[in-house]
């Protein structure tokens, strides 16, 4: 798994839980209802996503690596992280509108999608036309607020 499940920062020492479970609590009730909100959540149906189009080597995480898949012809979907600048979504959006790719802002934050896809970054190429389909079907029917 691509997940950063430990990781040292300033001295400290940080785990992380996998993306998609939650902790046991050890009320049966509270874990059914942890269970029912993953299964729910638009985030972890959106990583879930995400994480098998990384398994099948079709996503380029990062701005130059996504660049260079639109470039190739590629990128059938450009995402941009929550928290992406302006200046990164201004730069996307124009190399993406010259090649007809389309781009989409997700609810996740570049740190999520750290914890999720193993690079924190805050833009996302997926390189194949049925995952595009699918995570873009995914974003539209949660829209941001």
């Amino acid at each position: 798994s691509p997940e950063t499940h430990c990781r040292i920062e300033n001295g400290q020492a940080y785990i992380d839980p996998i993306a998609g479970t939650t902790k046991r609590t050890g009320n049966e009730e509270q874990d059914r209802e942890n269970a029912q909100y993953l299964k729910n959540d638009p985030k972890e149906k959106l990583f879930g996503s995400l994480t098998m189009c990384r398994r099948a080597g079709r996503l380029a995480l990062g701005f130059d690596s996504t660049k260079e898949s639109i470039a190739e012809g590629k990128a059938s979907l450009i995402l941009l992280a929550s928290d992406a600048s302006e200046k990164t979504e201004k730069e996307t959006r124009f190399f993406a509108d010259k090649a007809g790719v389309p781009v989409m802002r997700t609810e996740a934050d570049m740190n999520e999608i750290g914890w999720s896809l193993g690079k924190k970054c805050g833009v996302i190429a997926v390189c194949d036309e049925g995952f595009a389909r699918a995570i873009a079907d995914k974003i539209v029917s949660h829209p941001l607020p």
